[in-house]
């Protein structure tokens, strides 16, 4: 089995001691196991969770959306309620199933399905439409594209027409651009930023490896945190604008080699949670979010080396740590829940999740035999051409074509960089995506089996 460091510890109180757990992540064959897909051929897509930064960052991590499909019938659907859909979130269907409904009936689906979807609330504990979304793509993508000989640039497997319809959709949610472009390019290398006005249509980001290097970034919960809050993240005009500014500067900080604690990214978090949450806000009804940041910064004044910085937010709190002090100081973690505890006045906090944040590769899909217990690369699967093509089309019939689809190659997963090719604005450090994320074409395959962790992929 393969083993790796847990990357969420659970703290719980017992008898006036935080007793630490260490999550185990399921691995993708249990998910598989779980909605009973184990021993069908399945199609399966990945797609990340987003967490924001400072009101305008927008960064893909390491906690994954994951559709199962497998094909029920091999015939077009009678409408979009032919399909089953299982999901093992609470009010998932009041919620998503309109939004699922309508994007099935826009693919145009050749077969019928059974669609597991596991893993839909992200860490906010809220559900994620455009992480279920893309991950539903990616998995149909294994079945329908390679029945798609030819398709033209309006085609929805075309990741930039996937992407605009993300943002023309009916979905009720913030930051659908860079929301969109983190959940299909990734954040390996950059973090997502909102556009500067309604009329801006560039996907804007900026460069974040250093950032991850630098620190340990956590996203914690309590007992107390709840997921019916109405999201009011984002800042708006010119305050978005001044303050997407200054998260650049602050990004660009991470790089250098004079770096200054006043000037990075940790200090504007903690900056922004202060004008939100601090002591001179008298809102009342962010009084949870209020003690949340009291009890942080009781243990921020403690541990100033360490804890370098953090961010209240309204589901949970983004908290900065000196590199590798989330596996190695499991003290400093017991001192930040008893400080917030502590500060606790509207309930007992009994309960409290650390989440080792990690950046994530874009969405992507893998097809499951049941007969090799591993994945097949669709990268066999010749991509469809665009119509029209100068050069005439491949011939894809006969025995080469037979032997694409049956003799795939497993792979392992290499260490690629899965964002899209960046256009650089050497002036402002801002890049412009090409939505290029297409790993039906991209990797060499080796070997990649089902025992890896959700948070390996």
């Amino acid at each position: 089995l393969f083993v790796k460091s847990s990357m969420e510890k659970k703290l719980q109180l017992i008898n006036g001691d935080w007793n630490i757990e260490n999550v185990r992540s399921c691995t993708v064959l249990e998910c598989l196991n779980e909605h009973g897909n184990a021993g069908e051929r399945t199609g399966t897509g990945f797609a990340p969770h987003v967490v924001n930064i400072a009101r305008c960052g927008f960064m893909a991590v390491n906690k994954v959306c994951i559709v199962n499909s497998h094909i029920l019938h091999e015939r077009v659907p009678q409408n979009v309620y032919s399909h089953e859909i299982q999901v093992d979130a609470e009010n998932f269907g009041r919620i998503s199933l309109p939004i699922i409904h309508d994007f099935l009936e826009r693919m145009e689906l050749k077969n019928t399905y059974k669609i597991s979807i596991y893993n839909a609330l992200d860490y906010n504990g809220r559900i994620a439409p455009f992480s279920i979304l893309a991950a539903i793509w990616k998995s149909l993508s294994i079945f329908e594209k390679r029945e798609t000989t030819y398709f033209g640039d309006d085609s929805i497997w075309e990741d930039k027409v996937f992407y605009k319809y993300l943002l023309d959709s009916k979905v009720d949610i913030e930051g659908k651009m860079p929301l969109a472009s983190s959940i299909i390019n990734g954040s390996m290398t950059h973090v997502y930023l909102p556009p500067l006005d309604e009329n801006d249509n560039q996907i804007r980001s900026v460069k974040s490896t250093a950032f991850y290097e630098n620190f340990d970034v956590m996203f914690v919960r309590t007992n107390l945190h709840k997921s019916d809050f109405e999201p009011a993240e984002l800042l708006e005009g010119s305050r978005r604008n001044g303050q997407v500014e200054r998260f650049r500067k602050c990004m660009a900080e991470e790089n250098s080699d004079f770096y200054d604690d006043t000037a990075g990214v940790p200090f504007l978090i903690m900056s922004t949670s202060e004008t939100r949450f601090g002591v001179e806000n008298s809102n009342p009804s962010d009084e949870f979010e209020q003690d949340c940041h009291a009890g942080v910064q009781v243990a921020r004044d403690q541990y100033k080396e360490e804890l370098r910085g953090f961010e209240v937010q309204q589901g949970g709190i983004m908290i900065v740590l000196k590199k590798n002090e989330f596996f190695n100081n499991e003290d400093l973690l017991k001192v930040i829940s008893n400080s917030i505890a502590e500060q606790s006045k509207g309930g007992k906090i009994t309960q409290i999740s650390f989440n080792l944040l990690q950046p994530s590769r874009g969405a992507y899909g893998r097809e499951h035999d049941p007969k090799t217990a591993k994945f097949i690369s669709p990268i066999c699967r010749q991509k469809a051409k665009k119509i029209p093509s100068s050069r005439g089309e491949p011939n894809r019939t006969g025995k080469y074509a037979k032997m694409m689809k049956t003799k795939a190659p497993v792979f392992r997963r290499q260490l690629t960089n899965r964002v899209a090719t960046l256009r650089r604005d050497l002036g402002n450090d801002e890049s412009e995506g090409d939505l290029s994320n297409d790993d039906t074409i991209s990797e060499v395959s080796h070997g990649d089996f089902l025992d890896r962790t959700l948070d390996d992929f």
